[in-house]
């Protein structure tokens, strides 16, 4: 009579393994955010909250293009004034078709992360990864934190897909949430 007794944590890690076999039924993925949750959530997430702040500033340039509309009789603009106002109403089909692109690119990710395919999820870590760049070029490092940590989960997801440790036979197995969903 054979016992079949399960392995915990503990004891692969005191072999040597770093993650448990695939056949052990135990989480063997990534956890992101300090643990708080796995990574598809995780990318589910960062693309959520950048589509969110993309909508937020789209409604803001948006609501900005039409407070330069007023056309006051009151108002007395120098040709400066009136030569920056038509550069900044140049710009703003520029942004709105950028924030739109975003906000598609962030669906993409947020539709690769569900069904569990690579090249939406990669397309959106492109997205990210540029402005990651544009963000050091700029020298600007609150926005190279920013980006930086919402390309993190998309690395960690897509090997995963391809590694096999997430699927939708496996999602059950590495799911884990500490207060979202």
């Amino acid at each position: 009579m054979e016992s079949s007794k399960q392995t915990s944590d503990e004891e692969y890690v005191l072999a040597g393994e770093s993650t448990p076999p695939a056949n052990s039924g135990m989480k063997r993925g990534h956890k992101c955010c300090g643990g708080c949750c796995d990574v598809k959530r995780a990318t589910i997430i960062v693309n959520l909250v950048s589509m969110g702040m993309a909508l937020f500033g789209l409604l803001a340039v948006l609501a900005a293009s039409n407070m330069s509309d007023l056309n006051d009789d009151n108002f007395n603009y120098t040709e400066e004034e009136l030569a920056a106002m038509e550069v900044y109403s140049g710009s703003v089909p520029m942004a709105v078709t950028y924030t739109l692109c975003r906000m598609a690119l962030n669906a993409l990710g947020i539709w690769g992360a569900y069904s569990y395919k690579v090249w939406p999820i990669g397309a959106s870590l492109a997205a990210f990864a540029a402005e990651f760049l544009m963000s050091l070029i700029a020298l600007n490092l609150p926005g190279a934190i920013y980006f930086g940590c919402f390309a993190y989960p998309h690395v960690y997801l897509i090997q995963e897909i391809r590694s096999g440790i997430m699927s939708k036979e496996t999602y059950e197995t590495e799911k884990q949430s500490c207060c979202c969903v």
